[in-house]
C-alpha cells in the first residue's frame, strides 16, 4: 500500500510540476518554465521534452538552437508524443538542426498520422503526391488530404481542389475552392479565378 501511495504521489507531483511549467511559460516566466521542464524532461516526461523543444526552436528564454530543439523533440517523439513526432519529421524534411533525411522524415510523419495528426496526414500526402521516398500515388495523396481536411487542415482542402482540377473534375474542384473562399482563404480565390479564365462558360453555368 505504501508503495502504491508513493507511486501515486510521484505521478501527481510530476503532473503538477508540468502544469506549473506550462503556466509559467504562458505568463512569460521562461526561466521558471525552462527549469521546470528540464527537471521533468530528464525524468523522461514526453510533454516536458516537447516543451523544451519548443523553447529552443522559438527562442523563448533561451538562445535559438535548432539542434537542441531537434534533440528534445526526438526524445519526446521516442516517448510517443504525437506532436513531437510531427516536429521531428518536419525538421528532418527541412534540415533544421539535423541533416536533411526525407526517409526518416516520412517515417516520423507516418507515426504521427496514425494518431490522426492533421499536419502529419497532410505531410504524408505531399510525399505521395510528389513521389518522394514512396511511389507516386495521387489517389493515396487525395485520401490523406481528405482526412487532414476533416481534421481542419485548410492547406489539405486546397490540395484536394488542385488535384481535382488536374483530374479535370472541375465541378468538384470549384466546390472545394468555394468552401475555402467562405473562410477567406485567398489562394482558393486566386485558384478559382484562374480556373474560370480557362473554363469561363463552365464557371458561368455553375454560378
Amino acid at each position: 500500500m505504501k508503495l502504491i501511495l508513493l507511486i501515486l504521489f510521484s505521478s501527481l507531483l510530476f503532473s503538477a510540476s508540468l502544469e506549473e511549467g506550462v503556466l509559467a511559460y504562458r505568463d512569460g516566466n521562461y526561466t521558471k518554465a525552462l527549469k521546470t521542464f528540464e527537471v521533468l524532461a530528464k525524468n523522461d516526461n514526453a510533454d516536458a521534452q516537447y516543451n523544451l523543444g519548443v523553447m529552443y526552436l522559438y527562442a523563448k528564454g533561451v538562445e535559438p538552437d535548432t539542434k537542441k530543439a531537434y534533440k528534445w523533440f526526438l526524445k519526446s517523439a521516442e516517448n510517443n508524443n504525437t506532436i513531437a513526432q510531427y516536429m521531428v519529421g518536419y525538421m528532418l524534411e527541412n534540415g533544421m538542426g539535423v541533416k536533411q533525411d526525407l526517409k526518416k522524415a516520412f517515417q516520423f510523419y507516418e507515426k504521427a498520422s496514425k494518431n490522426q495528426h492533421a499536419k502529419a496526414l497532410y505531410s504524408v500526402g505531399t510525399f505521395y503526391e510528389r513521389g518522394d521516398i514512396v511511389k507516386k500515388d495521387l489517389d493515396k495523396a487525395k485520401e490523406l488530404y481528405k482526412k487532414a481536411a476533416a481534421k481542419g487542415s485548410v492547406a489539405a482542402a486546397f490540395k484536394i481542389g488542385k488535384l481535382l482540377e488536374q483530374e479535370n473534375e472541375i465541378d468538384q474542384a470549384i466546390q472545394w475552392y468555394k468552401a475555402l473562399i467562405k473562410i477567406n482563404y485567398i489562394p482558393a480565390k486566386e485558384a478559382l479565378e484562374a480556373l474560370c479564365k480557362t473554363n469561363r462558360q463552365y464557371c458561368e453555368e455553375k454560378q
